[in-house]
This record gives structure tokens, sequence and C-alpha cells, in this order.
């Protein structure tokens, strides 16, 4: 709730939105529009007035599509889990969520307040009805396994709504490597493969996603791909303010393990030292001693501060990369940064997304699959755009929007000005 003294961020959106008809909502949001009984939730998010002169000549709406979901709250987040996956099957062209950064960031960044991603039974009536394998690529997958792990996973029962737990071991999840950096869990219990994808894997195989799509899925499968963007297919995070090189940094920094032989105080300039008692990627340990502040986390992001990072913590840890282990040294790390940028000059085209997204963008369509982004950022208007000739063939799905802070909110609205009036609903 906004005063007069600091208005509420969501103050402008009745001058951005507007609402679609209730009968063309329940269409998108449910496979069969008589369960809603003729009604249609609204927050009072979207009760803004419509934007006028919005109608088209034939006298019909359009416009970008978003939709807002519940996934984190309420008696009928479970329903909702269910709508969004019915959703996500029935895309054409091009599926977009948006999640909620503010709940990842007030739960701790667990993967119980993470990306929502539909977890399939293979024994259960929705699987069995349209077989249907989900896939989910995010570059910053964590290996706890658990509802309260640290992680950004949070896979949920389509039957039940409960969290999922994949831990090695756990409901039949198996552990692969795959390329050179990159870990894949799969289930015998549940069609759903969950990728620790990596930009820098991405960027020298344009088959990167095509192969490990093609190598899980069974023969007369639906695809789902669920895929993240920065640090995935786009080598850039305008979450956290990283330019490319910082990205690339961030990356290398995810796939590298600290190890302490015995527990030790870490201290790292002016931050507050950190207790160091079990293994933990780089990345991680950086968010830690960063304190969650963007400001101090994008900071950090250059060769020289890694280098010496890396440096400091090999005085009383192992320092190893964690897809095939190995030690990693400052000027290994000097050496691999090398490398790796000037792959990236090579491969990387101006705008940034790696041709694997656009070769797999083509696999699924070609075969009547669905290609997903899923991002906490606003980079997915960028993608959409390269790879889209119609932008308003995309539906977009916000998560929990009224619980996003006002710099998302800001960074969400601003890259739609100047568009096409934009047709939302919750639901």
């Amino acid at each position: 709730q906004g005063s007069a003294a600091s208005p509420s961020p969501y103050s402008s959106l009745g001058a951005l939105f507007c609402l679609m008809g209730a009968m063309k909502c329940r269409a998108l949001l449910c496979e069969d529009p008589k369960k809603n009984n003729g009604d249609v939730e609204r927050s009072p998010l979207m009760s803004q007035p419509a934007l006028s002169g919005s109608s088209t000549e034939k006298g019909e709406q359009e416009g970008i599509r978003i939709l807002d979901l519940d996934l984190y709250r309420g008696p009928l987040k479970t329903q909702s889990l269910c709508r969004y996956y019915h959703i996500l099957k029935k895309t054409e062209v091009m599926h977009v969520t948006t999640s909620c950064f503010a709940v990842w960031k007030d739960g701790r960044r667990t993967n119980g307040c993470g990306k929502v991603v539909p977890a399939l039974p293979v024994d259960s009536a929705i699987y069995l009805d349209e077989p249907t394998c989900v896939f989910f690529f995010d570059d910053n997958l964590e290996w706890g396994g658990l509802e309260n792990s640290s992680g950004i996973c949070n896979i949920r029962d389509l039957t039940t709504g409960f969290f999922v737990d994949f831990e090695v071991g756990r409901n039949g999840f198996e552990r692969r490597d795959w390329a050179r950096h990159t870990v894949i869990y799969s289930s015998s219990r549940y069609r759903n493969v969950l990728v620790k994808a990596n930009i820098i894997d991405a960027l020298a195989d344009a088959d990167y996603f095509t192969d490990i799509i093609q190598k899980y899925t069974r023969e007369g499968e639906k695809v789902v791909a669920i895929l993240d963007v920065n640090g995935t297919i786009l080598c850039s995070d305008t979450v956290a303010g990283k330019d490319t090189a910082a990205a690339l940094l961030s990356a290398m920094f995810e796939l590298i393990e600290v190890k302490p032989v015995s527990p030790f105080e870490f201290s790292w300039a002016e931050h507050t030292p950190k207790r160091i008692e079990k293994c933990r990627s780089l990345k991680q340990l950086v968010k830690e001693i960063t304190d969650d502040s963007r400001e101090a986390y994008g900071a950090f992001w250059s060769a020289p501060t890694c280098t010496q990072f890396i440096a400091e913590l090999a005085k009383d840890a192992q320092v190893v990369w964690s897809s095939h282990g190995g030690e990693v040294t400052s000027s290994s790390f000097v050496r691999d940064f090398t490398e790796y940028s000037a792959a990236i000059a090579e491969k990387l085209p101006r705008h940034g997304i790696t041709s694997s997204w656009f070769q797999t963008f083509s696999f699924l369509q070609e075969r009547g699959h669905v290609a997903v982004l899923n991002s906490f950022g606003v980079d997915t208007r960028q993608v959409i755009l390269e790879s889209v000739a119609d932008e308003q063939s995309v539906i977009q799905t916000t998560v929990n929007y009224e619980l996003w802070g006002a710099r998302d909110v800001a960074k969400f609205e601003a890259q739609f000005q100047g568009v096409t009036p934009l047709l939302r609903k919750s639901a």
C-alpha cells in the first residue's frame, strides 16, 4: 500500500495493462472452462481501468497476452499449478514465465521458493492421458535436492502439489555428467529431467540442448522444455547487473567448489568473515559474503577480483571444478577465463544469445513440442524479439505479481513501454 510520499509501485499499471474478457481468459487458463463456473478471479492489481484506444479496427482487443498466476500461496495454489501445466502444454509458439524473485530472496534462495516446475508421476492419469516429459535447464540448479536446500528448482507433484525431493537416490533420481561442465538429474518415477546447464557448454555445441532432449525423451512423448535465460542461453545477467565478461566469471564460479579440509574463518575485503565448514560453490559463497547486496554482488565480478578470491581460499581449502573434479588455481583460472572469453568473442552473436538456443527452438517447433523461457529478469523479451516474427504470438505468465518488489515491477514495466497495449488477467 502506497502513501502520498511513497507511491505504490503498481500505481502506473492502469495506464499499461488492459483486461481480457472472462470467456477468453478461461479458455487460456483451464482445459475445461466449465470448471470455473463462469467466475474469474481478479486481484486488486488487475482492477485498473483499460488503456484507452485498445480496440482494433475489427473491434477486438489485441496485444501481448500476460496472465498472472498464484503459485506460492492460497488454498488454490495446487489448482493453479495444474492450470499452469496445461497452459504450457497448449503453447503453440513460445511461453514466457517471469518468476517472483522477491519470494525466492525472502525464502533465503531455497528450492521451495524458487521457479515452479510441474512434476509428472509416470503412473498418474495426467501423464498417461498425454505422455509428456518436462525438462528444466538452469545454471543455478543446486543438488541438495530438498525443499529447504539452497537452490532454484521448486519441483511440484501435479497430483498432490507437494515438493518432489530430487537428491540422488530419492524419487528415482540419478545423476549423469554431460559435456565438460553440465550435470543432469533424471528420474524413473517422474518424467522430469533437471539440467544444471552451462553457458560455456552451450556455446561450444550448437546441438547442446537438443542432444540432451533427444537422449531423455521417450518415443511418443510431448516435450515441455523450460529454459532459464541469463547464464543458460544468454551471456549476460541484468538481474545481477553483469555484462558478458561478468556473466562468464559468474558461470565459472558456479562450477567451482571450495572444499575445506577443516572448518575455517574466511575474510574478504570489508565484509563480515564467514565460517566455512562444508563444500559449496564459489558463487554461493560470494552471495553469502556480500550479504545479498545487489550492489556489492554486482561489483564483485571482475577477473582480478575473482582470481584473488581463489588465491585466498586456496590457502585454507581445496578449490576444485565440481563437474569433473580437478584442482583450480589462480593461474589455471586466468588461463581458462582467457580461453572461454576468446570462444565467446568468436561464437557469440552481437545479441548475446547462443546459437544452441535457436537450434533448440526450431527443433521444438518443428516437432510440435513446447519452448518455455523462465527467468527472474527482463531479458526474456530480448530473446523473444530475436526468435519470433510476431511478439503477440507469445503468451506470458507472471508469478505472484503482487509480491514483486518495486524495482522488479519498474523493470518489467519499462521493457513494454511504447508496445501495443497488454492483455492481462489474474488466475
